[in-house]
């Protein structure tokens, strides 16, 4: 049938030779290439973005702000010279402002004390602890101190000025003899140039104590018998303080410290016969206290009683004579003449003595001189020792204190 359309179809001359063919090329959905076309939406906010600069961050319009007004009031400050003070005021405002809108990095400081820049560090006690009314202050001197001529070490006990030097040519520095107050001291330093006194040290801590601590002994009781061949010593002192216990008889001793409330218990080997217990409490500060409980362990044949002239000695009335006594009996009660005795003592401070001698009626005596020079505060041991003729010993012991 023929066509409706009557005009010819125009072939283009210069393409219908050389065109050729094209091969069929199959085209990759969207999910099956390595990467999606962009969206119309995409491209559409992308064109947006390149059109639209970005708007400047809150620091920027700050800093333009801050610098726009500056300019304008360095301007009016050129005719009268003050052109360099605005400028010089235009990097601190913008320094300012930069600080305050990102940060600081450094850290808090410290809780602890710590010495400030410029100022004296003082040396800590290892026993802030002391029986003497004076501490030597120790330390060591700010950065380029030591030698000047022109400056001087302050000390300081709380509020109170109580030492001023000049400072030495080391960087280390000794003050000694600074008085101390009963009670905790808050010992501090610092430097005197022409200037004034600079910033002051951390403080150190020392409590002066001169008192002896209270001592009671509760356990065992004075002349109480032992069966066992040890005992428990208690009793109470000051908090912190070492409590020591000496057997006299067998030269045996322990030590425990205090607790919390002051209370101690300690045990200690007993020997036959009497066993003097020396109790000493030494408090943090090195003041002491003694008592002494006497027990017996064992039901030997013989006895021996030790007495003194004096069981407290005053220290300040040396040199004294001390008058010893030892009355032997039998298992009868019956005095015995005739038997050795050795006896031996120790003053605190001073070489043990003896002497030997026999006894008369059952009784034999010592006198001895406790020396002055050399002697100390503190418990001291007697004992003797009887020898029948028959070969049978028995020991006795006792003590006495110099207060």
């Amino acid at each position: 049938m023929p066509s409706s359309n009557p005009r010819p179809r125009r072939i283009d001359q210069r393409h219908a030779s050389s065109r050729r063919p094209q091969p069929v090329v199959a085209r990759r959905s969207p999910i099956q290439g390595r990467y999606a076309p962009p969206s119309a939406d995409r491209l559409m906010r992308i064109k947006d973005a390149k059109r639209k600069p970005s708007a400047p961050s809150a620091l920027a319009r700050a800093v333009l702000l801050v610098a726009v007004v500056a300019l304008s009031g360095a301007v009016a400050l050129v005719l009268t010279g003050g052109l360099g003070g605005a400028i010089a005021g235009l990097g601190n405002s913008l320094g300012g402002l930069v600080g305050g809108i990102v940060g600081s990095s450094a850290s808090p400081g410290s809780s602890e004390a710590v010495t400030p820049e410029g100022a004296p560090r003082l040396d800590a006690p290892v026993n802030p602890w002391t029986n003497v009314a004076a501490w030597d202050v120790r330390g060591i001197l700010p950065s380029g101190v030591a030698g000047s001529t022109s400056m001087k070490l302050r000390v300081f006990v709380g509020e109170t000025l109580v030492a001023e030097v000049p400072v030495p040519t080391t960087a280390d520095f000794l003050v000694p003899a600074v008085p101390l107050q009963p009670g905790w001291n808050d010992i501090g330093a610092a430097i005197l140039d022409a200037t004034g006194e600079g910033p002051r040290s951390a403080s150190i801590r020392v409590n002066f104590d001169d008192q002896p601590p209270v001592l009671r002994v509760t356990a065992p009781k004075d002349k109480a018998k032992i069966t066992a061949g040890k005992v428990t010593v208690s009793g109470t002192t000051q908090a912190g303080s070492t409590v020591a216990v000496q057997n006299g008889l067998t030269g045996g001793s322990v030590s425990v410290l205090a607790a919390a409330n002051g209370s101690f218990k300690v045990d200690i080997d007993l020997g036959d016969g009497s066993n003097p217990l020396a109790v000493t409490s030494t408090d943090p500060a090195g003041n002491q206290t003694a008592e002494i409980v006497t027990v017996t362990h064992g039901s030997g044949q013989l006895a021996a009683k030790l007495t003194l002239s004096a069981v407290r000695i005053d220290q300040a009335a040396l040199p004294e004579n001390l008058t010893i006594t030892v009355t032997v009996t039998d298992v009868g009660g019956r005095l015995v003449s005739g038997a050795k005795v050795d006896f031996s003592i120790s003053p605190p401070g001073q070489p043990t003595s003896t002497h030997t001698t026999v006894t008369a009626g059952g009784v034999a005596t010592w006198s001895v001189s406790i020396p002055k020079v050399g002697t100390t505060k503190a418990s001291g041991f007697v004992t003797a020792r009887v020898t029948l003729t028959d070969g049978r010993v028995v020991t006795t012991s006792t003590g006495f204190s110099v207060v």
